[in-house]
């Protein structure tokens, strides 16, 4: 005979009771015990009955082994109900015998007002008033746990490891501005506005001057690629003709390069490098590899791949004449028509005599 499942907690209307209640009906519909669930789903018995018992919520991967191994198919409403008992309270009966208070479940109601605006707005950013050297781990600790998601889970979607994630969320790490973008990445933060605020609450909380104008070049990048236009110094979108058009090369000062991008050509940060080279080859399309190839060297196939995530890294060589391209285009994306001529082909610049990029069996010689 099974033994009789516990009592459910006392407080049937909140989300992680519900939860509980209804995943004892779905298992109940299907005629199977813990036992038999155990055996179907390879979960421990233990592991089943906590998730069914109200107390605590079950992780995302017990929940789906749970759901599937009753006959549901469909797993995607018992997830986003998860997510909603996990930044719902808990039961008052759930005290320190029955339930192991971490340090998210302390700290938890501090981030249910920005959950709610997170819900009501779907724009998941950062409060405006955050301040402090703290506030940028702690709302980013909210962030991966309003998105439910276990560090290992998020390392599978970016390219730092499980550690590395933990760390920069509880304040044992600096917050890079790489850091910050793989981080969103994982919680699936992809629009440029949301990420500007990200950088935004970096630079303003950040006490090392370099990370303070890694995350001030990103904002004025991010917001150029948003309007489709350059910006100024200041990082304001320039002003064009009475038409919106360029009206020549006057328009178009040149603007100054900050140390960051002088640097990078000696000391290449290769993803924030392969970043920065998606985002232009999103903003100007087509044209922007073959340029980028006839500029550097580079064969045209190898930059695609290595953009489309298929070739991890080039080079020192290659890293490096990326990086210098990166630089002629400065802090932020020049219009299209001066793209070419910031990108010449190496028989246009000063004192060389030949293009490298020709097959070096060809003996073509440019006579008039």
């Amino acid at each position: 005979m099974a033994r009789p499942n516990n009592e459910l907690p006392d407080e049937p209307d909140l989300p992680c009771v519900e939860l509980a209640a209804d995943l004892r009906v779905l298992r109940r519909r299907a005629g199977l015990t813990i036992g038999a669930l155990s055996e179907i789903s390879g979960l421990a018995t233990g592991t089943l009955s906590s998730a069914q018992s109200g107390v605590s919520v079950p992780s995302e991967k017990t929940l789906k082994a749970f759901v599937t191994a009753c006959g549901d198919t469909d797993a995607t409403t018992w997830l986003v109900r998860r997510e909603a008992a996990l930044r719902g309270e808990r039961p008052a009966s759930a005290g320190a015998p029955t339930r192991r208070m971490v340090h998210e479940d302390r700290i938890r109601p501090a981030w249910r007002g920005t959950w709610r605006r997170w819900d009501k707005t779907g724009r998941l950013t950062p409060p405006s008033g955050a301040t402090g050297p703290r506030a940028l781990p702690f709302w980013l600790s909210g962030l991966r746990a309003y998105r439910s998601m276990s560090f290992r889970a998020m390392a599978r979607e970016c390219d730092y490891a499980h550690s590395t994630l933990a760390a920069m969320a509880n304040g044992f790490q600096p917050v890079t501005v790489r850091g910050l973008l793989a981080f969103l990445d994982a919680c699936r933060v992809s629009s440029f506005a949301e990420r500007v605020e990200w950088l935004e609450l970096l630079e303003r909380t950040c006490t090392s001057p370099r990370r303070r104008l890694d995350a001030a070049r990103e904002q004025v990048r991010l917001r150029a690629l948003m309007t489709g236009r350059p910006s100024d110094a200041s990082g304001e979108a320039a002003s064009t003709g009475g038409h919106g058009e360029d009206d020549g090369p006057r328009d178009w000062p040149e603007l100054p390069r900050p140390a960051w991008p002088r640097q990078r050509a000696v000391h290449v940060d290769r993803l924030l490098l392969k970043t920065d080279l998606q985002a232009l080859n999103r903003f100007y399309g087509g044209q922007f590899v073959p340029l980028l190839a006839r500029h550097t060297g580079i064969g045209v196939s190898t930059l695609h791949r290595y953009l489309r995530n298929e070739v991890g890294f080039l080079g020192a060589d290659q890293m490096n004449r990326l990086a210098a391209a990166l630089v002629r285009l400065g802090s932020t994306p020049p219009p299209r028509d001066r793209l070419a001529s910031l990108l010449p082909p190496p028989a246009a610049w000063p004192g060389a005599d030949r293009d490298p990029m020709r097959p070096s069996g060809s003996a073509v010689r440019d006579r008039t």
